[in-house]
Protein backbone atom coordinates (compact mmCIF):
# COMPACT_ATOMS: atom_id res chain seq x y z
CA UNK A 1 0.00 0.00 0.00
CA UNK A 2 1.01 3.18 -0.97
CA UNK A 3 1.20 5.76 2.34
CA UNK A 4 1.79 8.99 -0.06
CA UNK A 5 -2.35 8.97 -0.59
CA UNK A 6 -4.92 8.10 1.48
CA UNK A 7 -7.52 5.06 -0.47
CA UNK A 8 -10.91 6.28 -0.45
CA UNK A 9 -12.32 3.67 1.63
CA UNK A 10 -9.83 4.89 4.45
CA UNK A 11 -11.12 8.40 4.10
CA UNK A 12 -14.85 7.91 3.77
CA UNK A 13 -15.70 7.10 7.98
CA UNK A 14 -18.01 4.15 7.88
CA UNK A 15 -19.75 4.50 4.21
CA UNK A 16 -17.76 2.20 2.34
CA UNK A 17 -17.90 2.12 -1.50
CA UNK A 18 -20.12 -0.76 -3.50
CA UNK A 19 -22.97 -0.85 -0.85
CA UNK A 20 -26.59 0.31 -0.58
CA UNK A 21 -26.72 3.36 1.46
CA UNK A 22 -30.43 3.05 1.75
CA UNK A 23 -32.58 6.20 1.27
CA UNK A 24 -32.55 9.29 1.81
CA UNK A 25 -34.41 10.87 4.77
CA UNK A 26 -35.77 13.88 3.17
CA UNK A 27 -36.74 12.93 -0.18
CA UNK A 28 -36.81 9.03 -0.48
CA UNK A 29 -33.97 9.04 -3.37
CA UNK A 30 -31.68 6.15 -3.29
CA UNK A 31 -29.44 8.02 -5.08
CA UNK A 32 -27.14 7.77 -2.03
CA UNK A 33 -23.65 8.21 -1.93
CA UNK A 34 -20.48 8.53 0.81
CA UNK A 35 -19.11 11.71 1.74
CA UNK A 36 -15.29 11.45 1.20
CA UNK A 37 -13.17 13.50 2.92
CA UNK A 38 -9.27 14.74 3.17
CA UNK A 39 -7.61 15.31 -0.11
CA UNK A 40 -8.88 13.27 -3.24
CA UNK A 41 -7.19 11.08 -5.59
CA UNK A 42 -7.76 11.36 -9.59
CA UNK A 43 -9.57 8.13 -8.90
CA UNK A 44 -12.14 9.94 -6.23
CA UNK A 45 -12.37 12.81 -8.49
CA UNK A 46 -13.51 10.80 -11.41
CA UNK A 47 -15.85 9.27 -8.59
CA UNK A 48 -17.41 12.53 -7.69
CA UNK A 49 -17.62 13.29 -11.16
CA UNK A 50 -20.03 10.41 -12.11
CA UNK A 51 -21.63 10.61 -8.74
CA UNK A 52 -20.70 7.82 -6.69
CA UNK A 53 -19.12 10.33 -3.98
CA UNK A 54 -19.65 13.55 -2.66
CA UNK A 55 -16.78 15.50 -1.91
CA UNK A 56 -16.47 16.98 1.56
CA UNK A 57 -13.46 19.10 1.87
CA UNK A 58 -10.27 18.66 3.83
CA UNK A 59 -11.27 19.62 6.86
CA UNK A 60 -12.12 17.31 9.37
CA UNK A 61 -14.34 17.59 12.82
CA UNK A 62 -15.10 14.03 13.76
CA UNK A 63 -19.04 15.57 13.76
CA UNK A 64 -19.01 15.33 10.04
CA UNK A 65 -22.12 14.11 7.44
CA UNK A 66 -20.77 10.21 5.94
CA UNK A 67 -23.68 10.03 3.12
CA UNK A 68 -25.23 12.72 1.11
CA UNK A 69 -28.08 12.59 -1.70
CA UNK A 70 -27.28 13.43 -4.89
CA UNK A 71 -31.18 14.22 -6.02
CA UNK A 72 -31.47 16.67 -3.46
CA UNK A 73 -28.24 17.33 -1.56
CA UNK A 74 -29.22 15.88 2.31
CA UNK A 75 -26.01 15.41 4.02
CA UNK A 76 -26.28 13.09 7.17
Amino acid sequence: MNNDKPDDDNVVRNAPFGRNHGKCPQCGSRSVVPILYGYPTEESINKAHRGELHMGGCIVTGDDPKLSCNECGKKW
